[in-house]
């Protein structure tokens, strides 16, 4: 559990589950509840945002879905700023080590289902190795980058508003790609 969360290259291509669906987001949220992540419980639960610089022009529109489906919101300083400024509400938490409630106090305390961290420079990676292994030691759904953000959302979405079709052997789908 020591060993650093931080995916490679190699390490993204890999994978254990299969989650087939009607669509990306649909399929994506299957694989992630067979891979044994708790966002099929994240409905509306809490979710951790905090992102580097360059994210946080994205990041407005990732907090307001959020937002809209329920979630309650939590961001570190200035990621929360700006979700704040668009009167999103927000709960402000403190990166490690100035103060608390930081991350690791949240996740303990389980407020805490799904966390967006896109990683910034060296100079947080101290923070967010110790988040990551937070979130894994306590199977929190964990992404990096806002394509993941987006199809994460895409997918609680697709779950929450399910087309409703009829049982299929893996063969019978795969027959009726075209």
């Amino acid at each position: 559990t020591d060993a650093n969360a931080a995916l490679s290259p190699e390490m993204k291509s890999t994978g254990e589950v299969l989650g087939i669906g009607n669509d990306m987001q649909e399929a994506l949220f299957k694989g992630l509840v067979s891979a044994g992540y708790k966002v099929e419980k994240a409905t509306h639960g809490g979710v951790l945002i905090s992102v580097n610089h360059r994210d946080q022009p994205e990041v407005v529109g990732i907090a307001r879905r959020l937002d809209e489906m329920g979630f309650k919101l939590y961001a570190t300083g200035g990621t929360a700023a700006v979700i704040e400024s668009l009167g999103i509400p927000v709960t402000h938490v403190h990166k490690l080590h100035h103060g608390q409630p930081h991350a690791v106090d949240l996740i303990a305390r389980n407020e805490i289902d799904i966390i967006v961290n896109t990683p910034n420079d060296k100079k947080g990676a101290k923070d967010d190795s110790v988040i990551r292994k937070a979130a894994i030691r306590s199977r929190i759904f964990y992404v990096t980058t806002m394509a993941a953000a987006k199809a994460t959302i895409a997918g609680i979405r697709a779950e929450r508003n399910p087309v409703k079709e009829p049982l299929r052997s893996l063969q019978e789908f795969h027959a009726s790609i075209k």
